[in-house]
């Protein structure tokens, strides 16, 4: 919520919502505190509950909101539900920012559409590289800032329906082939535990 605090004064001066307009340069550039939120959000949280030693350990994985999110999730469900869970929330999440794109002022609600489409697929890759790579969060950092280069700058498939639309459907075949291997973190296997089909450590 503290990045919604950011992003909903900028959509609304955006929209010509309320008294207050804030200037698009300086909107350019305040949006993008609010993606640090998440990994703020986490550190005073961890910091709260755990002391300095859980935040040093919170650090040492490179922290993100995930970073803390999935491995809690992830010990009273299956890595299925707690990305199903994530991907919830982090589409949520980023409405606000979505509404300051200028891609949303070209296409409508069908590109809100679109991102939450494409937010569930990502969400199943990136359990799978957290869980499969040690709980490392650089893994799922580097798939996800490296998945959005491409798409935005080397091959801009978001500013065209169709291409974005194609993309989606090869997100989604992937997630349904790798959904059987998602696998729980190291955190959250407790012995007896017994996983369910989306469980199921790769072989």
């Amino acid at each position: 919520m503290l990045s919604w605090l950011i992003w909903i004064p900028l959509a609304l001066s955006h929209f010509g919502i309320g008294p207050f307009h804030i200037a698009e340069e300086t909107s350019s550039v305040v949006r993008l505190l609010g993606v640090l939120m998440p990994a703020t959000a986490a550190l005073l949280l961890t910091s709260g509950m755990a002391g300095k030693a859980g935040v040093h350990k919170l650090l040492g994985r490179l922290a993100i909101w995930r970073g803390l999110a999935l491995p809690a999730l992830e010990i009273r469900h299956s890595a299925f539900v707690a990305s199903l869970v994530l991907a919830g929330v982090w589409a949520t999440w980023h409405i606000p920012f979505w509404l300051l794109l200028d891609t949303f002022d070209q296409f409508g609600l069908s590109y809100l559409v679109l991102n939450y489409l494409l937010v569930f697929p990502m969400t199943f890759h990136i359990t799978w590289f957290f869980n499969h790579g040690s709980s490392s969060v650089l893994l799922a950092v580097a798939f996800h800032l490296s998945f959005n280069i491409v798409i935005t700058a080397l091959l801009p498939v978001t500013i065209n329906l169709g291409a974005f639309g194609l993309l989606i459907a090869a997100e989604w075949l992937i997630a349904l082939l790798i959904l059987p291997y998602l696998g729980p973190s190291g955190a959250a296997k407790r012995p007896g535990r017994r996983p369910g089909p989306a469980q199921t450590p790769a072989a």
